[in-house]
């Protein structure tokens, strides 16, 4: 037989209570007058908390590191909206090209703000153009613009803005192919001018002003990391998209080093060294172009000194195409 239910007596408080982690229901009899009654518990199942939406809220700093607006990176049922907010005077007025890129870093310093954001965000190795979601109900087509073209943002006359846009070719989503939040991170970056909506890489959108990290730059095992100022005898720089993969490596002076460099991007690359920003050159100019899914082989052997490598295709340099050589 089962038991017989306490009734509840004066004296006796009823509390109903929500437990944590779901919508379960505990009723508690607690006595104030009196012996304490046994207690009788009674819930229904717990049904497991649904899980969180994903949200990522980003700061947004110019090139001297002020915080000038926010933007909110909201997941929704097979898309993300994005929604920009920039301060009054963050902005020339007019348009500005904005865009995700691959790399979770937006540092200012050097002679490119930002070039460690990488190139544009762009997993499916498509050509730059505008948005596909821009005008609600449009359809994505993969082949037309790279995941992280977002066309334009206009600024008003005192430098403020406001942008919103909903795009199913990212998601916030980790273990995603089109996630942002992958190893490299991801970054925001707003230009200094209007972006064509054609022109590959960038739509000639120019200098980068503006950047806030979405998800930061995972970092590298050690164990994967040469040691600090080890200079290798053979390397390898890859170009991907708009970006040289490392931007940074060390070489002994006056020693044979081959350089192995791939072009994984759906662009043709160059991988120069010449008297562009180099003050003196004491060797023959090094001048490779590497067609896209290619790999060009060189050995050099210079003297010691920092020299910095670029990539000469049109507008691939400003985008943050170039790097240091360390001959030591």
């Amino acid at each position: 037989m089962g038991s017989t239910p306490h009734r509840l007596h004066l004296g006796q408080l009823l509390r109903v209570e929500r437990m944590r982690g779901g919508p379960c229901w505990v009723v508690i009899l607690v006595s104030i007058l009196g012996a304490a009654a046994p207690l009788v518990v009674q819930a229904q199942d717990a049904t497991p908390a649904a899980a969180p939406v994903p949200r990522v809220e980003v700061a947004l700093q110019n090139q001297e590191g002020e915080e000038v607006g926010t933007a909110r990176l909201q997941q929704t049922d097979g898309a993300v909206r994005v929604t920009v907010e920039l301060d009054a005077g963050a902005l020339e007025p007019g348009e500005h090209g904005i865009h995700i890129h691959e790399t979770g870093n937006c540092d200012p310093g050097g002679e490119q703000p930002f070039a460690s954001a990488g190139g544009h965000f762009n997993p499916a190795n498509t050509e730059h153009g505008a948005p596909t979601l821009a005008t609600p109900g449009a359809t994505p087509s993969p082949d037309e613009a790279h995941a992280g073209d977002f066309g334009n943002l206009t600024a008003e006359e005192d430098g403020s803005a406001r942008f919103e846009l909903t795009t199913d070719r990212v998601t916030l989503e980790s273990g995603q192919e089109m996630s942002l939040d992958d190893a490299d991170g991801s970054a925001l970056v707003i230009h200094a001018d209007p972006d064509d909506l054609q022109t590959d890489p960038a739509g000639n959108s120019g200098e980068r002003v503006i950047c806030g990290v979405i998800f930061p730059l995972a970092a590298t095992p050690a164990a994967d990391t040469p040691a600090a100022g080890a200079a290798q005898t053979e390397v390898t720089v890859e170009s991907v998209d708009i970006d040289f993969n490392p931007n940074e490596f060390t070489i002994p002076a006056n020693t044979d080093v081959t350089v192995h460099l791939p072009n994984n991007g759906a662009a043709l690359h160059n991988f120069s060294v010449t008297e562009h920003n180099n003050e003196s050159l004491p060797f023959e100019p090094i001048d490779v172009d590497i067609e896209p899914g290619q790999s060009q082989t060189i050995t050099i052997n210079v003297p010691a000194g920092d020299y910095y490598y670029f990539c000469d295709v049109p507008g691939h340099e400003a985008a943050g195409m170039f790097g240091t050589m360390r001959v030591e």
